[in-house]
């Protein structure tokens, strides 16, 4: 293969590759991560190593979303009336709860963590996007049940997906 450039890809994204290209094999189109998707995932493993939890779980997700520079997810949000300091405070502490491991273990991600991710890329699709942004993330995590982000909030996966489309609308 000459000229051909190898792209290094992070041992992060190995299982999110699989994921990719399970949904992609039953999709209409090819997904990949935005840069956003991108550093949240990275910033969720490094919370998770951080913190010596066992894996990394949706919490970890969401919470990298909501600390990233304001964006669509914070529009709708804020929109909808949510106070974001006290959101991120209250996963910040259901997090102290998750299953410890020893230091410096890597984390892989959870099954629901996993699905999450699935999930998005089946959003993504419905939107005919061929790229995950991270409202689709977000809508995936609305839609799992016996989730923290509902609980806390009470805001459905219609109510944030009505809003999203408004606001984009204008």
């Amino acid at each position: 293969m000459h000229g051909a450039i190898a792209i290094k890809v992070p041992r992060i994204f190995y299982p999110l590759t699989k994921v990719l290209d399970y949904f992609g094999a039953r999709s209409s189109k090819r997904k990949s991560f935005s840069a956003q998707v991108r550093a949240a995932i990275e910033n969720s493993h490094a919370q998770a190593l951080q913190r010596n939890d066992h894996c990394i779980e949706r919490e970890h997700l969401l919470l990298s979303l909501l600390m990233q520079p304001p964006g669509k997810i914070h529009e709708v949000l804020n929109s909808l009336g949510c106070d974001m300091t006290r959101l991120q405070h209250q996963i910040a502490e259901a997090m102290t709860t998750y299953p410890k491991s020893k230091p410096n273990v890597d984390p892989r991600f959870s099954k629901q963590a996993g699905d999450v991710l699935g999930l998005a890329c089946g959003i993504a699709d419905g939107f005919d996007s061929a790229t995950i942004e991270t409202e689709h993330l977000f809508l995936a995590m609305l839609k799992q049940e016996n989730n923290l982000l509902v609980q806390t909030l009470g805001i459905s996966y219609e109510t944030f997906y009505t809003q999203l489309k408004k606001l984009s609308a204008n």
